[in-house]
């Protein structure tokens, strides 16, 4: 069995093959996780954790199997759930604080986060490779 996590702790869930991807119960990540479902617009459904973080779950992500609902292990990564047996590096989950960032203007000058108003922050990211 793979081994998952979730923000750093073990989840003992089982976690199935199927389709070319890995697959977990939803009935016992919901349990899991003390989280709950939620009904959105055009079929979707929420998976919604206890501090009111919802992870929109479209049609792709879903699978019903044996009367059972699966959820793909891929749709669940912003929420910090991944497979693996071993550390993980740290990384930012939904509903995380940012961290402080320092940016050069086209000016030339500097910009940090934290000279921004305690509001909330809309930050795109733009890359060319």
């Amino acid at each position: 069995m793979t081994a998952l996590q979730w923000r750093g702790k073990p989840l003992t869930l089982p976690l199935i093959e199927k389709n070319e991807g890995q697959w977990l119960a939803l009935d016992g990540l919901v349990e899991a996780l003390e989280a709950h479902l939620q009904d959105l617009p055009g079929g979707a459904v929420g998976f919604c954790l206890a501090d009111d973080i919802c992870l929109p779950l479209g049609q792709d992500d879903l699978a019903l199997e044996g009367g059972r609902q699966f959820v793909r292990l891929a749709a669940l990564a912003s929420l910090g759930i991944a497979a693996g047996s071993g550390p993980t590096a740290p990384q930012m989950l939904l509903g995380d604080p940012m961290p402080a960032l320092t940016f050069t203007t086209l000016e030339g000058g500097s910009f940090s986060l934290s000279d921004l108003p305690q509001k909330p922050t809309l930050l795109f990211a733009w890359a060319s490779w």
